[in-house]
């Protein structure tokens, strides 16, 4: 026995025969042959088996017999493939065949069930360093828990690929030297490349105008705006293979491994869908707060021409009397002529507005009566296309197109109102020392009267007209003075005073017109909330050097609680169907935030209903 066996090796029982040819030994002699490398298979941390050309097992070291829960002696009783689940039979087919034909493969993972009877997955190595001795050498290492995830790690990767190209954002990925790497199906959609001319092609600085890629790294690396190696909500431009400039939202990171960044991941979510939807609902929002405006301007025309017979009947009043004085001054006569032919023109204007309008109204609260929107827009009263948004827009179109053409017929006012001006200034200017007082006092009503029809038309036309798509300087406390002028005969009609209150600068950038329709809509729901009750409307302002606050209150019943998170909503209204369309407080409030600011309503029933609007004095 030789010296050299390890104890407890089944080579060490065996005796050392007489020398003869190693293909004529039996099993035991040949495995005896085996001696002088007993050391090196026990020192071994892998499990190491000699098996012949056939699969039967010669020799195997404490490692093998560990790794397979089996004895020495139950591991040499068998061929090797009957320690192979039966899924694995097929491949060790094939690595059988390449020990019969001398052609090993390097390795081969094949299924083993242990005696413990676990399955394992082992990694079996070949050598064929014993073929003089007719073994070969097979290596096991247990790669179950490698294999597992690794098969964990596919699926993983597989999974992340499918969702990045699965990604509606385009991603794309580039090393520390800005080669790109990835580049997925959405962003071949962006930018127009296909993949296989990027990756590992171009630079990811062709990618972007001039000059962006290098400032997109800069804000990476810069903690000032995320967390360092991080970007979120960047909004640049990307340029895409024929050259157009893409507007895009950017969230990008630095790839890090070890603490040390080797490359660079970008998403890019394209913004121009989102802009056209944008100016989509801007343009729809300028559209719904023109028609809106111009239903306005159907409840002020048609009390204009309710109105305007008041200071056209003093008009024609102090014109007849002036006439039945006599004159021998033909020209003078002639004037007179003239002023009472205006007038009669001017009447048939008014009539034709009222025509127009169809103003009629209805009981509101008291003894107060307001206009009937149902009558004016010639529905009846059985329609129930109202009990919708589609009934209010219906309805809220129908008074635009009145409105639209109120505001064209009330121009027509000018003409005669410039005529009747011009006839008794000159009058009042050519007798003047040849008239008596009081019919100096009569061309001066006359002028007076002239004048009241003439501001009042000209704020209704200006109102009328589109809004400026510009901010410009604007004195909102001349804006409310117009407003306050506009809705004056909601005020004089309801008992309802108005106390006004301007502290500091009311200068700020802004959409002059817009304002106006604003302190419309407020003014106007003050005095309807004060209708047939008499009470107070105040205005006030107060100025910083950045915020302009108005407030607009009232004295009225004021909001339920209930309704007050409504009071904001499209088609919400508190009032009846037939006053109010639902829709000025919405739109009140996309003008607000349009010029940067906020509205709130900040008073409830019993006490009144109190609006606060902060304006940026610059944008």
């Amino acid at each position: 026995m030789s010296s050299s066996s390890p104890p407890g090796s089944h080579l060490e029982s065996v005796e050392e025969p007489a020398p003869a040819s190693v293909d004529r030994l039996p099993p035991e002699l040949r495995l005896l042959s085996l001696q002088r490398y007993a050391a090196f298979f026990a020192a071994s941390p892998d499990g190491l088996l000699v098996v012949e050309a056939t699969g039967e097992i010669l020799y195997c070291n404490q490692a093998a017999c560990t790794l397979l829960a089996r004895s020495s002696a139950e591991l040499r009783a068998a061929r090797l493939e009957a320690f192979i689940e039966e899924d694995g039979l097929a491949r060790y087919a094939e690595v059988a065949l390449g020990f019969v034909r001398g052609a090993l493969p390097p390795s081969a993972d094949l299924p083993f069930l242990t005696g413990a009877g676990a399955r394992r997955i082992l990694n079996l190595t070949f050598n064929g360093a014993l073929r003089e001795e007719s073994g070969i050498i097979v290596g096991l290492r247990d790669v179950t828990n490698e294999r597992a995830l690794e098969r964990e790690l596919t699926r993983t990767k597989e999974f992340l690929q499918r969702v990045i190209d699965s990604s509606v954002d385009a991603i794309v990925c580039a090393d520390m030297e800005g080669n790109v790497q990835l580049f997925n199906p959405a962003a071949e959609r962006l930018y127009g490349y296909a993949a296989h001319e990027v990756v590992g092609t171009l630079n990811v600085r062709e990618l972007y105008p001039e000059g962006s890629a290098r400032e997109v790294m800069r804000r990476i690396r810069d903690p000032e705006h995320f967390a360092p190696g991080e970007l979120h909500g960047y909004e640049t431009e990307l340029l895409s293979k024929g050259g157009e400039r893409i507007p895009v939202t950017l969230s990008a990171a630095l790839l890090m491994h070890r603490e040390r960044a080797v490359g660079s991941v970008g998403v890019f979510t394209d913004l121009r869908p989102r802009r056209r939807m944008e100016a989509s609902l801007t343009d729809a929002n300028r559209r719904l707060a023109e028609q809106e405006k111009h239903s306005v301007v159907t409840e002020l025309a048609g009390a204009t021409a309710h109105e305007l017979n008041q200071p056209l009947t003093a008009i024609a009043g102090y014109a007849t009397l002036l006439t039945k004085r006599g004159t021998d001054d033909e020209r003078t006569a002639r004037a007179l002529h003239n002023i009472g032919s205006e007038v009669d023109r001017m009447s048939a204007i008014v009539r034709k507005i009222g025509s127009i309008t169809r103003y009629e109204t209805i009981p509101y609260v008291g003894e107060t009566r307001i206009l009937d929107l149902e009558a004016s827009v010639g529905r009846t009263a059985t329609s129930h296309e109202n009990d919708s948004p589609a009934g209010d827009l219906w309805d809220l179109e129908k008074l635009a197109s009145i409105g639209r053409n109120v505001a064209e017929v009330v121009h027509e006012v000018n003409n005669p109102l410039t005529a009747i001006l011009s006839y008794a200034e000159g009058l009042s200017e050519r007798l003047r020392d040849r008239l008596e007082p009081r019919d100096h006092e009569r061309l001066g009503r006359i002028v007076e009267a002239a004048n009241r029809i003439r501001r009042f038309t000209r704020e209704l036309i200006d109102y009328s007209k589109p809004a400026a798509r510009t901010f410009t300087r604007v004195d909102v406390h001349h804006v409310i003075e117009r407003a306050i002028e506009l809705t004056a005969h909601l005020r004089r009609d309801g008992d309802v005073s108005l106390d006004r209150a301007f502290n500091g600068s009311g200068v700020i950038e802004a959409r002059e017109s817009l304002l106006l329709q604003v302190f419309v809509n407020l003014l106007t729901n003050a005095a309807h909330a004060l209708a047939g009750r008499g009470g107070t409307i105040r205005i006030g302002t107060e100025a910083t050097p950045d915020t302009l606050v108005i407030d607009v209150a009232d004295d009225g019943p004021g909001i339920a609680p209930e309704n007050l998170a409504r009071v904001f909503e499209p088609y919400f209204t508190t009032k009846p169907r037939e006053v109010g369309s639902g829709l000025g407080l919405s739109i009140v409030q996309e003008i607000v935030h349009e010029h940067g600011g906020h509205i709130r309503l900040h008073a409830c029933a019993p006490n009144g209903a109190r609006f606060r609007i902060e304006l940026p004095v610059r944008r």
